[in-house]
């Protein structure tokens, strides 16, 4: 913690979000996974690694490679992992980032933005969606922002870099102070396993 009481990893991340050329796309995952690519169709394992990948790999289609986009999913396990962007296929930077609640990430980032305007929003959820707009942000529906990304075969079999745990030299690992899991050299960092959410409801 700093001397604050916060965990330095939430200043981190601020400043990587403040120090985007372009404009930063906050992404409700969960609630655009349910939204926009399940579209009411759930399984046991919905919220489960292998069914998150699609969204993902989706969001590196995201037509402005200077944008940087964070896709936020509720998870047990606190946590921020990047996956670098393909520059030769004009593919933008991806974070994937693992809080306790998703809306409460999104609204934080909104509210304490010194320039909101350059923040996007994509969520259907009408409380986030309605505070992120109270804070300047713009908001892209979930179904708008995916067909933005293009089809989805167009990001089959794409190569992707492999994912970086953030803080395994600079900083925790965790959100919350906790041990970061050290993942493989070279190699895709562990994904924390999340909780069973309830869906939102497309709004």
């Amino acid at each position: 913690m700093d001397r604050n009481g916060r965990n330095p990893l939430e200043s981190w991340i601020e400043a990587e979000v403040s120090a985007c050329p372009g404009r930063s796309i906050l992404v409700d995952g969960f609630n655009v996974l349910h939204a926009a690519i399940l579209r009411g169709r759930r399984g046991r394992d919905w919220w489960s690694a292998e069914t998150r990948e699609p969204l993902l790999e989706r969001v590196t289609s995201w037509p402005e490679p200077a944008d940087v986009v964070w896709v936020v999913f509720d998870g047990a396990e606190s946590s921020w992992v990047v996956r670098l962007g393909d520059r030769r296929r004009a593919e933008p930077t991806v974070h994937v980032v693992f809080a306790r609640s998703a809306d409460d990430w999104i609204v934080r980032r909104a509210r304490r933005a010194p320039d909101p305007a350059r923040l996007v929003v994509v969520s259907a959820d009408r409380e986030v969606t309605g505070r992120a707009r109270s804070a300047g942000c713009e908001i892209l529906a979930p179904r708008t922002f995916v067909a933005r990304c293009g089809p989805a075969d167009r990001v089959t079999g794409a190569a992707t870099a492999p994912p970086t745990r953030v803080g395994d030299d600079q900083a925790p690992g965790s959100i919350d102070g906790g041990p970061a899991d050290p993942g493989t050299a070279g190699g895709p960092a562990t994904d924390p396993s999340p909780p069973r959410p309830s869906p939102k409801a497309d709004s």
